[in-house]
């Protein structure tokens, strides 16, 4: 706001004039502290999502970066369940493409019981086909908990999409 009088005296006793009585101004390091804040609390609301290790995050996010953002859910849960297993990945990449995963094509041979539970689910988000059965995701000895926590996260992503998936958080007691 512009000042009435030109002679600086004047001009220092206007200012004083438009201050509150009993007013103290924020600190200048006030809005660094406050900006550091507001990152923090960011921070502590963006969950990592649970990846099986950091191959597969990398090659998840890597992935999914690729894709267009108008991509489908669950094409992006299929591709989540395909890059958790190294192996599986290897013999299923070429059948992945930028919006389609051609997964009746997908023949990957010497799977571990994980690999196939992941492959079967990937398949059963795409087709609509039922090759998962409940018993095998409870069994113990196909599925340990991490496992059973990724494919969790891919039917979250496939019924909420990815960033409301990357909200959940699991109890790390389990591990």
């Amino acid at each position: 706001m512009p000042l009435f009088t030109t002679k600086p005296t004047d001009q220092f006793f206007e200012r004083f004039m438009k201050h509150q009585p009993n007013f103290k101004p924020d600190a200048p390091e006030a809005d660094r502290i406050q900006a550091e804040l507001d990152a923090e609390k960011e921070r502590k609301e963006t969950h990592a999502m649970i990846y099986r290790d950091d191959r597969h995050h990398h090659t998840f996010e890597k992935e999914a970066a690729m894709r267009p953002e108008s991509i489908s859910r669950p094409l992006l849960a299929a591709l989540y369940l395909l890059t958790a297993d190294g192996n599986l990945w290897n013999q299923v990449r070429d059948q992945v493409s930028l919006r389609r995963v051609y997964v009746d094509e997908m023949r990957p041979k010497n799977l571990t019981g994980t690999s196939y539970v992941f492959f079967a689910a990937a398949k059963d988000i795409l087709s609509g086909s039922h090759t998962v059965q409940l018993t095998e995701i409870a069994d113990p000895a196909l599925l340990s908990m991490k496992s059973y926590l990724i494919l969790c996260t891919a039917l979250a992503i496939r019924a909420y999409g990815v960033a409301k998936a990357s909200r959940i958080q699991f109890n790390k007691e389990w591990e």
